[in-house]
């Protein structure tokens, strides 16, 4: 009978060896190498031999998970997942800021309100506007009548507000209002003038008086920051007191003759 006890304990032996060898081999063909340095926390990066040689980077993360030392992100997808995640699109116009559009404070939403580098604001949407009279309106005052000026051409009108010489406020808030009115064909006999801006909740004037003796042309102007609700209408009006009759014109000219208004607050 002949048994087959394997190879010899000393063949046996430097097998092992060869197999623990070849073990290693592969363990430090599979190593990536380097130095990241001292500082604890430091992710790692590859130097782009072989892929397999570290090199250090300034980026670390804490044990509560809390990354510093990111200078600047490049992503190419969205940011999903998560319960604090603020995800969206606000459009590609350069110097955009974004506004929630309020689900739950985490969605952005595109909006008009642009920042510059030197941090100059501008919103293309922002209530504006300016209107002039371009044509003499003749005989509308001068007993005590009291006259809707006429802005029949706009200058600009942002948010398209402003219509039929009148403004109409399209939001809540605080308006600056500014007006000019020249009358024309003023006698002696007149003893008051008054420019008005009117308005929803309440009246705003401005009064020249002097009895037969009034200067000639009488500088009708008035401004107003007023508080205006959502709907509200705001519109200027004259009136000239003392003449026979209502003889007194509102001159048309854009230097002269003019309402403007925006939205301050």
């Amino acid at each position: 009978m002949i048994i087959d006890t394997g190879p010899p304990p000393v063949f046996q032996d430097v097998l092992e060896i060869q197999s623990i060898k070849e073990w290693f081999r592969r363990v430090w063909d599979a190593l990536a190498l380097g130095t990241l340095g001292i500082v604890d926390n430091r992710i790692p990066r590859s130097d782009g031999t072989g892929g397999r040689t570290f090199q250090a980077t300034g980026i670390t993360v804490d044990d509560s998970n809390n990354v510093s030392g990111v200078v600047g992100l490049t992503m190419t997808g969205a940011i999903t997942g998560g319960t604090n995640n603020i995800i969206g699109s606000v459009g590609t116009t350069d110097n955009k800021i974004p506004r929630s559009n309020g689900t739950g404070g985490l969605t952005l939403q595109s909006g008009n309100i642009t920042l510059s580098d030197a941090g100059e604001m501008n919103n293309t949407l922002q209530p504006a506007f300016l209107a002039y009279n371009s044509a003499d309106d003749l005989n509308v005052t001068g007993n005590g009548t009291v006259a809707t000026v006429d802005f029949d051409t706009e200058v600009f009108d942002q948010g398209s507000d402003f219509a039929a010489d009148t403004f109409t406020a399209p939001v809540n808030g605080r308006y600056l209002l500014i007006s000019h009115v020249r009358i024309g064909n003023l006698t002696a006999a007149a003893d008051s003038c008054e420019v008005r801006i009117v308005t929803s909740n309440r009246t705003y004037g401005s009064l020249w008086t002097d009895t037969n003796d009034m200067p000639i042309p009488v500088p009708n102007k008035i401004s107003v920051i007023a508080d205006m609700e959502a709907g509200d209408t705001a519109g200027v009006r004259i009136i000239v007191t003392g003449e026979a009759s209502d003889v007194c014109d509102v001159d048309g000219t854009a230097v002269y003759t003019y309402f403007s208004g925006c939205l301050l607050a």
